[in-house]
């Protein structure tokens, strides 16, 4: 078995002075053409290096391409098909990369599959990605198999058949479909369905095709299912098959780690001599042992590996992370000041800021912070990574300067932008938002959208209200029976003291926008001051059950008082 990055190829005086004046010109005539052809040739010797599996040297070749020509697709797609399946914090920067040089459907699906597997829970970046694709164009097979995952991991059962279902009616010839359903009737919450999809996938074991996917998809179950036992039964015959691969091996250790198997440490070690020459294999092994309590034995095997594997960009970051988990700082600090990471340095400087932090050396900790922002400039994906990272950090101040330095920039995307939409919506926090829609009215003057939740947010915070008001009304005017416009104008009049004309406006709209549930918190205020209680109670009652900001919670505690 091999966890390499695969066979996938990438869709990738006198007449003497007279002639040295000859020799020169034509050394500068054939100067871009030899750097061309040195571009060329490294980016051969990386894909034959990387398809050998030697990843040492075909990274050293694509770092030689990458410096020749840092927009060279067909090298950004190696790299960032590496980092991913080294499950490397880097990837979802080399694929933001691969997106930014070819905006391509099928480039934006393989970025929202890399993210939906590296970022936390909510996904933002994959439902961002799923979205853009929504709008922008048809749909594909791809694309509904990707919003089902993301629909399973939001926990959205419904959603997620429903793009099956869409999957399997456009290839009905194709029994993947079938799995895959069967796969999310694991997770059904009748009983007797997820029992026959067990039933089904059991079946199908045997299936030449299909089986070692079935195999896969019963010890996932049987992990969810905390039944150990069936877990590891199934890991053992996927592993004697000729489909298994390396992620089967992770898997393995799941199942003996959850039934507590006397085993597990020979079957640990075992596994680490088979990936002891192949980085993601061993960065995916270090990841295991790292969150399941043996960060120290991590750090230890890894110290034994050779310095040419263990200074490898995937290898650093997993033992910079075994590092943080183990809360050794002085080791952290001491391995990573003696390294080079290249193109990755921003993260080991941010690592650096963090081992002197940790050991109370605030200057040298802050020294190193700047590094890692100054060597994000001029790429929009570092800043990201490094924002992520002052997250998980619980560096939250640290995160949104980033994200508002970058955000700053003129003409730049708008992705530091909604990163901070993001933060400030889970802090309820309506001053940063209404900041950042300040700065998003400013790019796009002509969103309804963006100038709606503008205006709302001033109102709802009294800032600028002339022109919160003048927007409100509009976006209005031009949004003809939008019922969250409509409410957004409606309390613009309610605090100017026009209580029953904002209701009139409200009760003009069809039913089924006045009782849209962004609509709802609004509708029954005004019911409310207006002196119709009776009607306003249920609706405040479902208004309290939802999401609302604090300045909505109070406007409604002073209309139910």
């Amino acid at each position: 078995m091999s966890a390499g990055v695969g066979n996938r190829k990438w869709w990738i005086a006198g007449l003497v002075a007279g002639g040295l004046l000859l020799l020169t010109g034509a050394g500068w005539i054939l100067r871009p053409a030899y750097h061309h052809f040195k571009e060329r040739r490294s980016l051969q010797l990386a894909q034959q290096f990387m398809e050998r599996g030697d990843y040492r040297s075909g990274l050293l070749s694509l770092r030689q391409t990458l410096g020749l020509n840092p927009n060279n697709l067909e090298a950004v797609k190696l790299m960032a098909d590496f980092t991913a399946q080294a499950q490397s914090p880097a990837a979802l920067s080399w694929w933001h990369r691969v997106v930014e040089l070819a905006p391509t459907p099928e480039n934006k699906i393989l970025y929202a599959a890399v993210a939906l597997r590296l970022e936390p829970h909510p996904f933002p970046l994959a439902a961002e990605a799923l979205a853009e694709l929504t709008a922008t164009g048809p749909t594909n097979v791809a694309y509904h198999l990707l919003a089902a995952q993301l629909a399973l991991q939001l926990n959205q059962g419904d959603a997620a058949e429903f793009h099956l279902a869409a999957a399997a009616q456009s290839e009905p010839t194709n029994r993947m479909h079938q799995v895959n359903l069967a796969t999310l009737r694991l997770q059904a919450r009748r009983p007797e369905v997820a029992a026959a999809a067990r039933q089904e996938l059991s079946q199908l074991t045997t299936n030449a095709e299909w089986g070692a996917v079935a195999m896969r998809a019963l010890v996932v179950d049987a992990l969810q299912q905390t039944n150990a036992s069936a877990a590891q039964v199934w890991s053992r015959q996927l592993l004697a098959t000729s489909k298994a691969h390396f992620g089967d091996e992770i898997q393995g250790l799941n199942a003996a780690y959850q039934a507590q198997d006397p085993g597990l440490p020979q079957r640990l070690q075992m596994v680490q001599a088979a990936c002891r020459t192949n980085p993601v294999a061993i960065t995916q092994t270090a990841m295991w042992m790292q969150s399941h309590g043996h960060a120290r034995a991590a750090l230890t095997w890894l110290a034994g590996l050779p310095s040419g594997l263990r200074n490898l960009p995937p290898v650093a970051l997993v033992e910079a992370d075994c590092f943080v988990t183990a809360q050794d700082w002085k080791g952290l600090e001491q391995r990573l000041s003696a390294q080079r990471w290249e193109d990755q340095d921003f993260f080991r400087f941010a690592y650096l800021a963090r081992a002197f932090r940790e050991q109370g050396l605030p200057t040298a900790g802050d020294a190193n912070w700047n590094r890692a922002i100054g060597a994000t400039l001029g790429r929009s994906e570092r800043a990201a990574a490094l924002a992520q990272f002052a997250l998980n950090w619980g560096r939250r101040e640290e995160a949104v300067a980033c994200l508002w330095q970058w955000a700053k920039r003129e003409g730049h995307e708008d992705w530091p932008l909604q990163n901070l939409l993001r933060l400030y919506a889970a802090e309820n926090n309506t001053s940063g938002l209404w900041q950042v829609h300040e700065a998003l009215v400013q790019r796009h003057p002509e969103s309804l959208a963006i100038k709606n939740n503008f205006a709302m947010l001033g109102l709802l915070l009294h800032r600028d209200v002339p022109r919160a008001s003048q927007l409100a009304r509009e976006v209005h005017q031009a949004g003809g029976t939008n019922g969250i416009f409509a409410s957004t104008y409606a309390l613009a009049l309610y605090l100017e003291g026009r209580p029953h004309e904002a209701l009139k406006l409200l009760q003009a709209l069809p039913e089924s926008e006045r009782l849209r549930k962004q609509v709802v918190p609004y509708y029954g205020l005004l019911l409310a001051a207006c002196g119709d209680a009776k009607a306003a109670r249920p609706l405040l009652a479902q208004a309290a059950e939802g999401s609302l900001l604090p300045e909505e919670k109070r406007l409604l505690a002073q209309v139910g008082n």
